[in-house]
């Protein structure tokens, strides 16, 4: 459910302000995580999608071995996205109909289709500017001086 406006990168915040609010900006945006498996299913098309996306949410500490489902519905819903991307760039906007008309290309609507799924994917972890504000990653707590003592 939306909850108001996406916010403003902090990227974006610092290059259009000059002394940018400090209570807007995210000190708490992803860093670094741990390594997730490939899943053994997959091809040679969704491994090279797996290994081009994974490490970079690895990196940013918002993927976890938790996400492992998700993320492999993630990379399936790319690959049948790019798939359907690649017909419409082969076979244009508009095609011809059987009976010969001009119609606007079915490869087109799917894409469009798939492209909404896989674009909210990408923002629930947190890959658009406008949702990487809304992410907060798991920081190693500091141990107390006085955690020692039994």
């Amino acid at each position: 459910m939306p909850r108001g406006r996406k916010p403003m990168p902090d990227a974006m915040r610092l290059v259009k302000y000059s002394k940018p609010a400090k209570e807007r900006m995210n000190p708490d945006q992803p860093q670094y995580g741990i390594e997730i498996q490939c899943p053994e299913s997959f091809d040679e098309v969704r491994r090279k999608a797996w290994f081009d996306l994974v490490p970079n949410l690895i990196r940013a500490g918002v993927a976890k071995e938790v996400d492992v489902y998700s993320l492999e519905m993630l990379v399936e819903k790319w690959v049948e996205w790019r798939g359907v991307q690649d017909k419409v760039n082969s076979t244009g906007l508009v095609i011809k109909a059987p009976s010969g008309y001009p119609i606007m290309n079915p490869y087109y609507t799917m894409s469009m289709q798939i492209g909404k799924e896989v674009g909210r994917m990408l923002s629930e972890f947190g890959m658009t500017p406008s949702s990487r504000q809304r992410v907060v990653v798991d920081k190693p707590k500091k141990a107390s001086e006085f955690s020692d003592i039994s």
